[in-house]
């Protein structure tokens, strides 16, 4: 995929998270990686403001080879995820409202609840507060990005990552929509979680 065709990939998938509320403001971060270069969208802007210019790139180490703006405070988190999978290349983190909503009241994805989602995503663990942008924030998704493509993070929203760019937006779609499916199941009685062996 050229230079161009990834920014635009990025700002695209952008105006998506905006659009279904999945971050408000200038919340929620994206990166994408070829080769050796991180191109990863810039700190303060809206995912439904991003610019083709406005991405900016990176090496695996943070350090700025192209772009005007700073990246993401998130960077930390991104790099730890795509140094630990060298299987994916794209790493989205969003504050979709029921997904965080559910960990907030410390409502967890461990359990296996829906087939769909065990077929594509096997589980999905709840990781441990860490402040976000910190380096405490990249170590606590360490522990669980080696195996799952789909993290709740306890107080901060989710990250998924994914082969590209889609992949790892259909993940948190399907993380987001598993969790307004368990908010209404809970509402309305209690959770029966797949069979064992069905599982």
């Amino acid at each position: 995929m050229s230079e161009n065709s990834i920014r635009k990939e990025i700002v695209e998938i952008g105006r998506r998270i905006y659009k279904l509320g999945y971050a408000s403001a200038t919340d929620g971060n994206i990166s994408y990686r070829s080769g050796n270069r991180i191109f990863v969208t810039p700190s303060g802007v809206g995912k439904g403001d991003l610019t083709i210019a406005g991405i900016v790139v990176v090496n695996l180490e943070g350090k700025i080879l192209s772009g005007k703006m700073t990246p993401t405070s998130e960077l930390r988190m991104h790099l730890a995820a795509l140094r630990l999978r060298p299987d994916v290349n794209a790493v989205i983190h969003a504050h979709p409202p029921y997904a965080t909503a559910l960990s907030l009241a410390g409502i967890n994805f461990d359990d296996y609840l829906l087939p769909e989602v065990v077929l594509t995503l096997k589980r999905i663990p709840t990781v441990r507060y860490a402040r976000p942008a910190s380096e405490d924030n990249a170590l606590a998704i360490s522990e669980f990005i080696k195996e799952y493509d789909a993290l709740v993070l306890k107080q901060h929203g989710v990250l998924t990552v994914g082969k590209n760019l889609l992949d790892a937006f259909h993940n948190l779609e399907r993380i987001e929509f598993s969790a307004k499916i368990i908010a209404i199941a809970r509402m309305v009685g209690e959770i029966e979680p797949l069979p064992k062996q069905e599982a």
